[in-house]
């Protein structure tokens, strides 16, 4: 792969156009910023034209559609990352209550405006194993992906942190 040759500044813009791209259709329309932990990547939009290659420059074009304001975060202060980037084999989490998640779902307003909205996402009743609980899914992209409402998604982010973390302990 060409990107294996990229240099660090051009894999994590990459990473972020990536991210951008996957995630647009949650990003439209929304103030937030991007975090790196990879300074350089924050004066990226001050750069002049002479100085980017075209694929940064479309790049960083893409991106602007849905943000301009990239920050630096170390490393260390940005446990999320750490946390997702240590999460080679997840098995399912028995501190996750399945049940609550699926009431919380039903009272959850923002899967009520994703499903009556003009949204590119198709949420399907799915009963996931092994708990058999059904629950809301989005099977738009030909995966199933759990609609985690918003009263839980810190609770599953702690999840996933401690177990990433507990494993690198082992």
């Amino acid at each position: 792969m060409a990107e294996s040759r990229y240099s660090t500044y051009d894999r994590k813009l990459l990473a972020v156009y990536s991210s951008v791209k996957h995630f647009r259709h949650f990003l439209e329309g929304r103030d937030f910023i991007i975090y790196t932990d990879h300074k350089p990547l924050t004066f990226a939009f001050q750069q002049t034209g002479d100085k980017t290659s075209p694929r940064q420059q479309r790049h960083l074009e893409f991106i602007s559609q849905f943000s301009t304001d990239i920050r630096y975060i170390s490393g260390i202060q940005n446990t999320i990352a750490d946390a997702l980037s240590r999460t080679d084999e997840i098995g399912i989490p028995s501190e996750i209550d399945y049940e609550e998640i699926a009431r919380a779902q039903t009272d959850d307003e923002e899967i009520l405006t994703l499903q009556g909205a003009n949204s590119n996402l198709v949420f399907k009743t799915i009963s996931l194993k092994p708990h058999g609980t059904p629950l809301h899914c989005d099977v738009s992209t030909g995966n199933i992906r759990l609609y985690v409402p918003k009263a839980f998604r810190t609770t599953i982010i702690n999840v996933i942190y401690s177990l990433a973390h507990s494993r690198c302990k082992n």
